[in-house]
């Protein structure tokens, strides 16, 4: 719930819910009579229940806010509000090489012990948390009330998350999604988590409204780059030149909580393996990280385009490249 413009106003010199409420009335704004039915209900329920300013399970940080939500409805784990945190974000429309990056740092990421938060939309969102719980933990920050489906789509997951990580959300439940209210999801990630990590993003995306709050809370702020030929990596390239970090490995993001991963040795491992497959494949070196044709890569290497089809069948096997629309591509073995 966010406060009315004369509680925001004294927020601050609010000690107890006594002030709260005499403030609040003062302010002549009316409560909706089922409101408080709603939080009734939502209260008696098993494994969820209500987290207001004052108590003691109130994450310090949001304090932080110039307008904190008074309450946060929760179901699922509630501990881990005030677990170590790194948020992912991203685009809703993702391409596949997005959603697996965003799935696998979320997993190595949070088989450090270090929870994943998101706001549960589809794409970026929807890989981190199933890389998180895949591996650990997750937290998923809702735009609507607690016990809304958004998108519908989510719904297993988001059951998944209230059974094993944790939803939350300062919106009353019965709230419907609005766009207005994404914003103020946004505000709540971004001062959760130790840093923000955006995956795929354009340059018009809600993602860099999330990484502009972190900014402004003094949080760190990654980008993830893509190819310049790619306008879905946009507004990642556009933070890097305003300074964002550089996100090319887990470790560039686990150095903001002071880990450390031991995925650097299994990439220099993988790095010499590829360069023995190189020596033996040379179509390998031919494949670049953008899908090519058959044909294009039997032109590239002399082969017969036979013979590439073959050879591509077992790199794909071996989990060297991956079949797209418009060819095959490149890929990380990791």
């Amino acid at each position: 719930m966010m406060a009315s413009a004369t509680v925001k106003k004294h927020a601050q010199q609010c000690t107890s819910w006594d002030h709260v409420r005499t403030r609040f009335a003062l302010s002549g704004v009316a409560i909706k009579s089922d409101w408080c039915d709603r939080v009734q209900r939502w209260q008696a329920e098993p494994q969820q229940g209500v987290i207001d300013y004052f108590s003691a399970d109130y994450p310090e940080c949001l304090k932080q806010l110039s307008q904190p939500p008074w309450l946060l409805f929760y179901i699922g784990r509630k501990e881990l509000l005030n677990s170590v945190q790194i948020a992912i974000v991203g685009s809703r429309n993702a391409t596949i090489d997005g959603r697996n990056t965003a799935n696998w740092l979320a997993a190595k990421i949070a088989a450090q012990k270090v929870t994943i938060t998101s706001g549960l939309a589809t794409g970026i969102d929807t890989a981190a948390h199933q890389g998180a719980l895949a591996a650990g933990n997750s937290i998923a920050v809702l735009g609507c009330g607690p016990d809304i489906y958004y998108p519908k789509r989510n719904r297993g997951l988001q059951q998944q998350l209230a059974q094993q990580g944790l939803v939350i959300s300062e919106f009353v439940p019965g709230t419907g999604a609005q766009s207005d209210q994404f914003p103020r999801r946004n505000r709540i990630i971004s001062c959760l988590a130790t840093g923000v990590v955006v995956v795929e993003a354009k340059r018009r995306s809600g993602s860099l409204l999330t990484a502009r709050y972190a900014l402004d809370l003094g949080r760190e702020v990654g980008a993830v780059p893509g190819s310049i030929w790619n306008p879905a990596v946009e507004g990642c390239h556009w933070l890097i030149q305003q300074g964002a970090l550089l996100v090319k490995d887990v470790n560039d993001v686990l150095a903001w909580c002071n880990l450390q991963s031991d995925w650097v040795e299994q990439q220099i491992n993988s790095v010499e393996t590829e360069e023995k497959v190189l020596a033996n494949w040379p179509l390998l070196a031919n494949v670049g990280f953008e899908p090519m044709s058959v044909d294009a890569l039997a032109e590239q290497t002399g082969l017969s385009v036979t013979d590439v089809a073959e050879q591509l069948v077992m790199l794909e096997v071996e989990g060297w490249v991956i079949a797209e629309a418009g060819g095959y591509k490149k890929v990380g073995r990791r």
